[in-house]
């Protein structure tokens, strides 16, 4: 075998083992693999979910699993909003890894409106909305006792 040859072998069998590293080095320097938020809501279903007023999804089960592209701005906030039912926004502070998964969980208090007879005196009407699965949970406002979470609400007046 003469020089070149032995060159030419030598260059076929580098190109061989070395063609397939580039690829695996572009999938880790690129973030092709999403990290994830899990929004978890467990007042409702079927509320919908906005990262930076962009639509994501709907809540199903108490939770939607939103994909984030990590080559991309990161997001800054998001709402959960339903028909008949206040807006929770809550900030987003960090931003998954490749592969990682940040779980987000609001919390969410509605107020209702008095009920039009309310003459308005000193008095106003509050509903304190929780998950179900928190039943008995006791609330405080400015550390005054004000009940007992029941069928995943409190009415104080």
């Amino acid at each position: 075998m003469n020089n070149s040859m032995k060159r030419y072998a030598v260059c076929l069998v580098l190109f061989v083992l070395l063609s397939g590293l580039p690829l695996v080095g572009a999938n880790c320097q690129t973030g092709t693999e999403p990290g994830y938020y899990i929004v978890h809501w467990y007042t409702y279903d079927s509320a919908e979910v906005y990262f930076d007023d962009e639509y994501k999804g709907t809540i199903s089960d108490s939770e939607l699993v939103v994909p984030v592209n990590l080559t991309a701005l990161p997001y800054r906030r998001y709402s959960i909003t339903k028909e008949g039912h206040a807006t929770f926004t809550g900030y987003i502070n960090s931003v998954p890894a490749p592969g990682e998964t940040i779980d987000l969980h609001p919390w969410y208090v509605q107020t209702e409106q008095p009920e039009p007879e309310w003459d308005g005196g000193d008095l106003g009407w509050y509903v304190v909305h929780e998950s179900k699965s928190r039943e008995g949970s006791s609330v405080y406002f400015d550390r005054t006792y004000m009940g007992e979470i029941a069928d995943g609400t409190l009415r104080l007046r």
